[in-house]
């Protein structure tokens, strides 16, 4: 068992390193541009360990999108819709600070040279797990009316998210939480 939480570890610190060194090399490069080889020259890691998780360099950049994805989804778990009718500051919080401790991977994700389908699936996740709960109990009649508002608001929490990760002087995350709780909340209360 012990062998196999060492393996553990060295395959985590060999795709962090990766991991680390594709960031490094796309704030300079676009993916088209950058080969296994370079990768792994600059990583110090034998092409063959690389070819151990992955088949090529847009198969890596995929599974830490999805592994992104599945990040951000994770942090609404604790959250119950009452909880966040109730005051949303405190999930604020953790998605900004998710924000900051992948701060290197979302510029990429959503700079200038981004594909905007990974925008649309944070948004969709953003309305999914937070919209939909929160506006869970309003009548069937509403739903033409709350389906756009749900975009609004979708877009209007992403671009927040958004001119925060790019900003030179960022906020601190506990004066963005509560100015998103704030906008959202009246918002929201308008709608429900």
């Amino acid at each position: 068992m012990e062998k196999k939480e060492k393996n553990d570890r060295r395959i985590r610190r060999t795709k962090r390193l990766l991991t680390d060194t594709l960031l490094t090399l796309l704030e300079t490069k676009k993916i088209k541009n950058i080969s296994v080889k370079e990768l792994c020259e600059m990583a110090d890691v034998n092409r063959g360990t690389f070819y151990l998780h992955y088949s090529d360099i847009y198969e890596m950049m995929e599974q830490m999108q999805a592994d992104l994805l599945e990040q951000l989804d994770a942090i609404f778990q604790p959250y119950t819709a009452e909880a966040l009718r109730r005051d949303p500051y405190p999930l604020f919080y953790d998605m900004f600070q998710f924000t900051a401790q992948n701060a290197r991977l979302l510029k990429i994700l959503l700079g200038s040279e981004s594909d905007v389908s990974y925008l649309s699936k944070i948004k969709a996740i953003v309305k999914e797990r937070f919209l939909y709960d929160w506006l869970g109990g309003c009548a069937p009649e509403d739903q033409p009316r709350l389906a756009y508002s749900y975009d609004f608001i979708a877009a209007g929490w992403t671009g927040l998210i958004e001119s925060w990760l790019f900003s030179e002087h960022q906020e601190p995350i506990e004066e963005m939480a509560a100015l998103a709780s704030s906008i959202i909340s009246v918002g929201m209360r308008s709608l429900i």
